[in-house]
């Protein structure tokens, strides 16, 4: 899709944040606008199927997938339920939608076509980050796309 769609679609994906407040629609906008990984997962991600987010926090990348492939059933893990309370607000209105408060590391995450996961693993030790990195590869089905974005923690 053209880079016009890409930016309405983020703007849209924004736009839900504001019944939290006009800094919760700014702050938003500009982690969705400047970060060039939502571009790059929003552009590979199936027009159907299921998208996980591991560590989705507030649902950002979710809210962003679903203004853009609105066929998408949507699941966010994320261990902060703080985070995850922001997400259910604003994506209440959201039908194919799941979030789950708990830890990747500890449980099987359930299959999908595309599985995402930014900026998570610096906040594991190593062999936390290994199984992760595990689940992450058997959660996603074949023919599928695994999308993780991480650096080193300095």
């Amino acid at each position: 899709m053209s880079v016009q769609a890409l930016d309405a679609a983020l703007d849209v994906a924004a736009d839900r944040y504001a019944g939290l407040g006009m800094s919760a629609r700014h702050w938003a906008r500009g982690k969705l606008r400047g970060d060039p990984a939502y571009r790059t997962v929003l552009d590979h991600l199936p027009s159907t199927g299921r998208l996980l987010d591991v560590g989705c926090g507030e649902g950002y990348l979710l809210a962003a997938a679903h203004a853009y492939r609105p066929a998408l059933a949507l699941h966010g893990i994320d261990h902060d339920e703080r985070r995850l309370a922001l997400a259910r607000r604003a994506l209440s209105d959201v039908q194919a939608l799941t979030l789950d408060d708990h830890d990747a590391s500890l449980a099987a995450l359930p299959a999908a076509d595309a599985v995402a996961c930014l900026d998570v693993l610096h906040y594991m030790p190593l062999e936390k980050q290994d199984q992760v990195v595990d689940a992450l590869a058997v959660a996603v089905r074949p023919g599928g796309v695994l999308l993780v974005r991480d650096a080193e923690p300095g």
